[in-house]
């Protein structure tokens, strides 16, 4: 089965979260009817703002088609179990509430 990869980026100084996964143009296809998804050039990948990502709608997505890959050890860990937009970072991963 295919693999995204989702892990947390700084991208133009925004927490966002990335989709990392082989060029597949049927994952491209999928992953273009998520909610405000975007194409970094400089990056080269797939990602969407922090305050857009909801972990339902990715699982819904590609579900059958890809296997959803958040064991990545990361600091979004707990912002991909929560999803929570109402959550921000802090320095040194800490979550505080707005």
């Amino acid at each position: 089965m295919k693999r995204i990869v989702l892990k947390e980026i700084d991208h133009r100084g925004e927490m966002c979260v990335a989709f990392y996964f082989e060029k597949d143009s049927d994952l491209m296809e999928q992953i273009k009817k998520l909610k405000n998804i975007r194409w970094s050039s400089s990056k080269g990948l797939w990602y969407q703002m922090a305050a857009d990502f909801k972990k339902s709608d990715v699982f819904a997505l590609f579900k059958g088609k890809a296997y959803v890959d958040i064991t990545e050890p990361t600091r979004i860990q707990g912002f991909l179990a929560s999803a929570a937009p109402n959550k921000i970072r802090g320095q040194a991963g800490k979550v505080y509430s707005r």
